[in-house]
This record gives structure tokens, C-alpha cells and sequence, in this order.
């Protein structure tokens, strides 16, 4: 068991350690975590205790015990932790028995080679936690009566606050839960051993809606999912040209795609814009 003490628990998180390092490879070559546009704002929202339109708070306070304001390695050594800790537990409800560590190893070095995992967990985003929540979703769905007290408390973990880092975390839990338990019907998973899972997901995601809909009424004194999903969508559609007939047609559409076509970062210039409108005065 993952929770069993002496040498074993030392060796898993040995484990742990090793798989975390290998996925941190990236950030390792390039002297420094990966960050990004967006890096700034989710740091900034914990430290300076301000809001964000377009971005839940909830990815920052996350990381604001890890950090603590003076560096963010040890966020990319506990993003890749977490995910190894998932992938373990994946693996093993794969193989509906507790796998040998050298598995997880093999599987966690063959991911770093050959896919943009590393990546993603040495960049300071909450975008690792997309594929975390799907793969938390397949333990909670398929693995549940295998996984021990302290394991489940971690999935359990893992699923709340993963659903909670990022809006489109919601829809993404919505579809692999409803996927999964669909698939736990088929295989004839009894009744009595799917409503646990699907109580558990349905509970995260009315936790992590509320705590949305809490955010943005504090924020901006409006009770909504999302602010600025309609800009975003708007932005979108502009970016792959659905939006261009038809803004042709709109009184202010010439001029907002004369303003468009000046400006090389194209639609963001555009999602900046109605982001910078969206700040409360």
C-alpha cells in the first residue's frame, strides 16, 4: 500500500522524487521553470491579493504555500509529484493491482522522451492539470475500491482543486466524468460501485462552479461562471475567421478589423482589450 510505512513508503517516495526530477527536465535545461504570458497574473493574484477577470484565484493560492515569493522550483518539483503520484495510481487501476515502482519509472521516462509532458509540468500554468483531472477522473471511476484511506484522500484532492484551477477544468470534468461512468456501465460495474464515483464528481464539480460564481460576484459583483467566456469564444471565432463576415456587416466591424490587421498579435489584441474593459474601476 502507498500508505504502508518503513522501507516501502521510503522507496515510493523515492520513487515519487525520481519521476518528479525526470519530468522536470525541461526546466532544468533551460535553467529555470518555463513561464509564460499568463505566469505573472497567477502569481501576482495571491501575492498583491488582487483579482483577475479571466483567471479563478484558485490555481495561485495553490501555489502561494509552494513558493512562498522566493522561487518557483519547488512548484515545478511538486507539479511533477503530483503527477507521478496520478500516473501511479493510473497504472495501477490499468492493471486492477498495485504495480511494481520500476513500472512507474519506465512509463514516467518513456513519457518524458517522447511526448510534451515535461513540458507542460516545468511550466508554471495550471494547464498540467488538465490531463491530472483525467486522470484522476479513471482512478476515481475505475479504481476506487482499490485505492487505500490515504490514496483516496489525495485523488479526492487532486480532483477538487484540479477542477477549481481553470474554467475550462469544469466542462473538461463534466465530459470525462460523464464518459467514464458511461463506460463503468457498460463494463456492468454494479451500482453500488459507481454511485461513490459519480457522487464524487458531481460534488467536485458543484464545488468548483460555486467557487467560480463566488470569485466573479466578489470580483465584479456579478454572479457567472465565467466573465469573459463570450470574449474569449468572440476572440476565437475572429482568430479562425468565422467572425470576419460577419463583423463586415456590423457598423463598428470595419473598424475593429482595420484595428486587427495593424496589430500583429491580431485576436489577443482583441482579448486584451475587452479584458482591460472588464477591470473594475
Amino acid at each position: 500500500m502507498i500508505n504502508a510505512l518503513g522501507f516501502r513508503s521510503a522507496y515510493f517516495a523515492l520513487a515519487i522524487t525520481g519521476c518528479s526530477i525526470m519530468l522536470s527536465i525541461v526546466a532544468i535545461a533551460n535553467g529555470y521553470p518555463l513561464v509564460f504570458p499568463d505566469t505573472g497574473a497567477y502569481l501576482s493574484q495571491a501575492l498583491e491579493f488582487r483579482g483577475e477577470p479571466s483567471r479563478p484565484p484558485y490555481y495561485s493560492l495553490f501555489l502561494l504555500p509552494i513558493h512562498l515569493g522566493v522561487s518557483l522550483w519547488p512548484v515545478v518539483v511538486a507539479q511533477g509529484a503530483i503527477m507521478a503520484g496520478v500516473l501511479y495510481l493510473a497504472i495501477s487501476t490499468v492493471f486492477a493491482q498495485k504495480i511494481s515502482l520500476r513500472y512507474l519509472l519506465v512509463v514516467t521516462c518513456l513519457l518524458t522522451m517522447f511526448t510534451s509532458l515535461p513540458w507542460h509540468t516545468g511550466q508554471i500554468l495550471p494547464d498540467i492539470f488538465s490531463s491530472i483531472l483525467i486522470l484522476a477522473v479513471y482512478v476515481v471511476v475505475f479504481g476506487w475500491d482499490n485505492l487505500s484511506f490515504l490514496t483516496r484522500i489525495f485523488t479526492i484532492f487532486v480532483l477538487f482543486s484540479a477542477t477549481a484551477f481553470h474554467y475550462s477544468h469544469l466542462p473538461l470534468l463534466a465530459v470525462t466524468g460523464g464518459v467514464a461512468l458511461l463506460l463503468a456501465a457498460w463494463c456492468r460495474i454494479s451500482a453500488r460501485g459507481v454511485w461513490i464515483p459519480a457522487s464524487l464528481i458531481v460534488v467536485a464539480g458543484m464545488t468548483a462552479a460555486a467557487a467560480f460564481v463566488a470569485y466573479n460576484y466578489a470580483y465584479a459583483g456579478r454572479a457567472s461562471l465565467s466573465l469573459d467566456s463570450s470574449k474569449f469564444l468572440l476572440a476565437r471565432l475572429i482568430g479562425d475567421g468565422t467572425a470576419v463576415k460577419f463583423l463586415r456587416h456590423c457598423p463598428m466591424g470595419d473598424f475593429l478589423l482595420r484595428l486587427l490587421r495593424r496589430n500583429p498579435r491580431g485576436p489577443q489584441y482583441f482579448l486584451v482589450g475587452c479584458q482591460l474593459t472588464m477591470a473594475p474601476r
